[in-house]
């Protein structure tokens, strides 16, 4: 009976022991949040400002931003983006995605837009004459 009673009572505290334990706190994911997810730039070039936050930031972790756009730069600060988009001397308005990565996030697409640069006032040039060694305009 000693025995029984000696073993009921381990069973007990173990019981007691391993209602005690703390469950592991849930993992919330980040996420990322901006102010616009679509921007447009001047056609001759200029440099914007993005606010953003991390909801459920992770201590130590970073937002990033990539691009394959060649005529845009990124700079990623604290809380906000710096993007700058060259002039586009192109034939053709053009467009770029800009994706923002951070661990346990799901990603988020800029769009951002540009137009070409069209003159307002054409240059124009006129022939007036030339020989072997002279181009006169």
């Amino acid at each position: 009976m000693r025995h029984i009673i000696k073993l009921l009572s381990v069973l007990v505290a173990f019981v007691a022991l391993a209602a005690c334990q703390n469950e592991p706190d849930a993992v919330v994911p980040a996420v990322i949040e901006v102010e616009t997810t679509e921007l447009t730039f001047d056609d001759r070039g200029e440099t914007k400002s993005l606010g953003f936050t991390i909801k459920n930031a992770i201590k130590g972790e970073v937002l990033t931003a990539t691009t394959e756009a060649e005529w845009v730069t990124i700079a990623v600060e604290a809380d906000k983006l710096s993007i700058t988009a060259s002039g586009n001397y192109d034939d053709a308005a053009r467009t770029a995605e800009v994706t923002l990565s951070y661990k346990s996030a799901a990603d988020v697409t800029l769009t951002l837009a540009q137009g070409r640069i069209t003159a307002e006032n054409p240059l124009e040039v006129e022939l007036v004459g030339y020989d072997a060694t002279t181009i006169t305009i």
